[in-house]
């Protein structure tokens, strides 16, 4: 019986894997810093592993914007935790948003790497306008 409880966690363990991933989140403009909200960040997070087809998500980010004073507003400093499917269909995924460009792309480009994605295609997101518009197209393996 204890074989079989072993071979079946090898089994499942060989469907996906475990990854995590640390990054910051701020933005410098011209006339000063943009910080984010830890939730915002948080939600959006969670958001962007799903699209790709993570499960078993945490997130957790500390500092940010303050939302009481924002003088003492911090970078947002994020760590994930998730498990990456090792095995499935190529699957296209689209996403899109009218705002938050920075935001979106910095999250993207911090956990991808850990994903089989191809035909990658980022746009209409622009350095001075990190509040902009943004697409996000690629397939990956889900």
């Amino acid at each position: 019986m204890r074989a079989f409880m072993v071979l079946g966690l090898l089994i499942s363990s060989l469907n996906a894997f475990s990854a995590e991933e640390k990054f910051v989140v701020s933005h410098i403009l011209p006339g000063g810093y943009v910080y984010y909200d830890c939730d915002v960040v948080e939600d959006r997070t969670v958001d962007m592993l799903e699209a790709l087809g993570a499960t078993d998500i945490n997130v957790r980010c500390t500092g940010g914007l303050d939302k009481w004073n924002p003088q003492f507003s911090t970078s947002a400093r994020v760590k994930t935790s998730f498990e990456v499917p090792a095995e499935g269909e190529l699957t296209t995924v689209e996403l899109k948003g009218w705002q938050g460009c920075y935001l979106a792309t910095t999250i993207f480009e911090n956990v991808v790497e850990n994903f089989a994605v191809e035909n990658l295609d980022v746009s209409n997101c622009s350095t001075f306008r990190p509040h902009g518009k943004w697409d996000i197209s690629f397939d990956v393996l889900k």
